[in-house]
Formats: C-alpha cells, sequence, structure tokens
C-alpha cells in the first residue's frame, strides 16, 4: 500500500490511494487518509474534490463511529468549499438516503449533512429545498420510531438558520405542528373544556426547538407571526393561524414555569424570553399576561440559580429592540411602555422592596450569579428608549448618591465577568437616546468612563513592600 501523505491528495495518484485504502478495509488508515483530504479540501479541483466526496459518502454508512463521523465532516467540509458541486452531492445523498431507508442510523447521518448544508446561507438552502432534501428531513420528524422523530426534530433548529428555511418550516405546517406538541392539540378543545395537554414525550424538547425559532426569527427580521393560515382571522385567533399567537401557547409555557422540574422551569424562562423578543405582538401578549409574569417574577424568591435566571429572563423582555419598540409604540400609543415599567416596579414588590434598591443591593454583594443578573436588568433599564430608565438611574434615590454614581466606578469590580457586566450598562447609557436630555457634564461623564473601558483603575503610588520583624 502507498505511504499516505499530503502529496497523494492530487490527481492521478487520489483515484488510486482512495481505492487502495477502500480495499485494505482499516478503519484507522482509512480516517487518517480522510484528515488529511480534509484538511486540503479548500484548494482542491472541482474532479479531485467529486472524487473524495463520492469515496467519502459511500464510508458514511460504515459501522466504525469514527470513521463515520470524519467521512460526514469531510462530505459536509467539501461542498460548503465547492459550490458546484452542491446540486450534483445532494442529489447524491437522498440516494444514499433512500438506499439506507431501513437502517435509522445511517439515514440520519445523511440527512444531518443535508440539514447543515441548509444552515449555510439562503442559496445553499434553496437548493436543498429544490432537490428534495428538505422534504427528506422533515419526513423524518413524523417517523414511528419515536428517537428517530426526536434526533431529526433537532434537524430543524438548521432549518430555522436562514429566512428561507423558516418560511419553509412555516408554510409546511411545521411551526404550527411543534406549536401542538409544546401546547396540545386545538381539537382537544372542545365542548368537553379538557385541558390541552402537551406531547408526554416531545412537549417540552418542542418548546425548545420553537424558542430557536423565535430567536431566529427576531435575528433574521422575519414576520413569522404575519405569516397565518387564514387572513381572514385575527392574529392569535387559533393555533392554526401563524404561531398561533393567542393564551394556548403562553398556558403551556406557564406551565413549565410553575413545574417543580427544574430544567422544565429553566426551559419555560427560555421560552418566556424568546417569544417575548420574537415580534412585537408576542412582546405584548408577554406584558399583558398577569398569571405569566407573576408566576417568573416570583422564582426571585427561590435559591440563587432560579433568581439570576428569572432577572435575565426580565432583562430580556425589557430589552426589546429598539425598531421593534417603535413599532408597538405607535401601534400601542405608548402602552407597552407603561407595561415595561409596571413589569420592573412588580419585580422589587416579589421581594416587599423598591426594584432598583433590589438591584443594586444584588449588584453590591458578591454572590456573581445574582450580580451578573442585576447588571443585566441595570442594562436593559439604561436602554429603554423613552428614556425613563435612564431618569432613573440619574436621579437621587433613598437620600443616597444616585445609582450612576456607583455604576460610573467599575474598578470597585473584582471579577472580570463583573466588570464587564457592570460597564454593559454604562455603554447602554452612553447608547440611550434620552442621554442628551441630562446635560453636557453628565454627557461628558458618561463618555469618558466609556473611552476607560471595563478594566480601568486609579493609578496608585509604588510602594515598597517590607516584612516586619
Amino acid at each position: 500500500m502507498p505511504v499516505v501523505g499530503c502529496a497523494m491528495v492530487s490527481s492521478p495518484d487520489l483515484a488510486c490511494l482512495l481505492k487502495t485504502v477502500s480495499d485494505s478495509h482499516n478503519e484507522m488508515v482509512q480516517c487518517l487518509v480522510l484528515k488529511i483530504l480534509k484538511g486540503q479540501s479548500e484548494s482542491m479541483s472541482v474532479g479531485d474534490s467529486r472524487i473524495v466526496i463520492e469515496a467519502a459518502m459511500e464510508w458514511m454508512a460504515v459501522d466504525h463511529l469514527e470513521l463515520a463521523e470524519t467521512s460526514s465532516s469531510l462530505v459536509l467540509s467539501a461542498l460548503q468549499s465547492q459550490s458546484l458541486l452542491l446540486q450534483e452531492g445532494l442529489l447524491s445523498l437522498i440516494t444514499l438516503s433512500k438506499k439506507y431507508s431501513s437502517d435509522s442510523v445511517v439515514l440520519l447521518r445523511y440527512s444531518q449533512v443535508i440539514s447543515k448544508l441548509c444552515a449555510v446561507n439562503e442559496e445553499y438552502c434553496d437548493m436543498v429545498r429544490d432537490t428534495g432534501g428538505v422534504d427528506l428531513i422533515l419526513s423524518q420528524c413524523h417517523s414511528s420510531d419515536i428517537l428517530h422523530c426526536m434526533v431529526a426534530m433537532e434537524m430543524l433548529t438548521d432549518l430555522c438558520a436562514t429566512r428561507s428555511g423558516l418560511a419553509l418550516l412555516v408554510e409546511q405546517g411545521h411551526v404550527r405542528w411543534l406549536t401542538r406538541l409544546a401546547c396540545g392539540d386545538s381539537s382537544s378543545e372542545g365542548g368537553g373544556g379538557e385541558a390541552m395537554q402537551p406531547d408526554p414525550l416531545t412537549g417540552g424538547q418542542a418548546l425548545r426547538l420553537l424558542c430557536v425559532v423565535f430567536e431566529k426569527s427576531s435575528e433574521l427580521h422575519y414576520p413569522i407571526w404575519q405569516t397565518s393560515s387564514s387572513s381572514s382571522s385575527p392574529p392569535g385567533s387559533d393555533v392554526s393561524t401563524g404561531l398561533g399567537l393567542n393564551q394556548v401557547f403562553l398556558r403551556a409555557v406557564l406551565s413549565h414555569v410553575e413545574s417543580t422540574d427544574e430544567a422544565s422551569l429553566l426551559i419555560g424562562l427560555q421560552a418566556v424570553s424568546s417569544f417575548a423578543t420574537s415580534s412585537p405582538r408576542a412582546a405584548q401578549c408577554v406584558l399583558q399576561d398577569r398569571d405569566l409574569t407573576h408566576s417568573w417574577l416570583s422564582l426571585l424568591g427561590r435559591k440563587v440559580e432560579l433568581q439570576a435566571a428569572a432577572l435575565h429572563t426580565l432583562a430580556r423582555v425589557l430589552d426589546a429592540r429598539e425598531d421593534m419598540e417603535r413599532e408597538i409604540e405607535v401601534e400601542m400609543g405608548g402602552a407597552v411602555t407603561y407595561l415595561k415599567k409596571e413589569l420592573f416596579v412588580a419585580a422589587g414588590k416579589v421581594r416587599h422592596q423598591d426594584t432598583l434598591s433590589y438591584l443594586l443591593k444584588l449588584a453590591k454583594e458578591p454572590v456573581l450569579p445574582l450580580k451578573h443578573a442585576a447588571y443585566d436588568v441595570l442594562r436593559a433599564v439604561a436602554r429603554q428608549p423613552s428614556g425613563w430608565g435612564l431618569r432613573l438611574l440619574f436621579q437621587p434615590h433613598t437620600d443616597e448618591d444616585t445609582p450612576w454614581s456607583f455604576l460610573r466606578d467599575v474598578g470597585a469590580e473584582y471579577d472580570k465577568k463583573a466588570k464587564e457586566w457592570k460597564f454593559s450598562v454604562i455603554e447602554a447609557i452612553g447608547k440611550c437616546p434620552q442621554l442628551e436630555l441630562l446635560g453636557d457634564e453628565v454627557k461628558k461623564d458618561v463618555q469618558k468612563r466609556l473611552k476607560d473601558g471595563p478594566f480601568f483603575a486609579h493609578a496608585r503610588l509604588a510602594e515598597m513592600q517590607t516584612m516586619e520583624l
């Protein structure tokens, strides 16, 4: 067998090398060759890439786990760097998927490469859709094998990485399907008055995947809540319209937030923040849901980790994007600003004190998770476009100095992350459009602190250290 080396990755020796290595049936050698080829994949010609991809696709079906994973990684890398071979490669992957359809492990292996290609960019996603790759992935989400189904559902996170993928999930009803798994089937909400129940096996996973969908729709500015299957129905009137912007989804989230299982509870908090930041309509729904906000804020009386998670959730709900905020304010006439203030005040009532006092107390204490979370909320408050949070931080508080007198001193923190969190509050203050109204003196002070950075420390005179005898 020829010596394996980087020089052999060019034609005409490449085809001979791959055939020789394949005939050797030595998985360790095969893995070594594939790793060498992967390192050279970006510089290969189209012809050489085709040879390598064809060989690696066949090795993806072997039982040897390391060889199969290395082959999958090489195929993905090669197709990402050789867009000219994308269509041909996708068709080959789909053909091999059908060939091994009875072997769920191999089928999922091919499908995962397809889903990762879908996440590369819009062009790749469109090509995956046109060649039937998206249909292959989505069909497996309904497999009768529950484990196969759950693994396939995770591939939906790759599909929603682009606007085209998000559109496919909505148009083909899979976002609605996830909502039904997470919240229960709307058909069960009939005259019997029985409560809708989430799927006992995949309900939690579906809710977590919906969180990813919400976050991506916000990040990609995709108006997912406007994609309703019935334009004559008001938004949120039923689960079947768009994502079902009604109380059905929020009741499912509430059941997680009120759960005694900590993992389920944290999924619920993630759903609250992801849902609220996905669209103006969703933010309005969360802020107006008294039961939900009360349940999540009540966690401020629980153990440290849950308090921190609840505070970070509060920050995210308060921290709506400015363009979203303006859209809501125009439509709702300032109602959302009022609801945010009300939510901020409610957080302190849980602790039987003023919210700002509570946050400043946490920020001054040595418990790092709570310190970081307190700064996160203060950051969200400082960047409110209307300026109500900014005024709160610069007015005298409980007969003491203003909160700014504490926040401006980043050097008082000894923990690196705490310095960064504290400085993030100063950055939010500096970016607030209402800062001009506080006067030139305040503005200059804020700008100086921004220039100093998060790790600024006052100079000290050097002193010789001596040891007492």
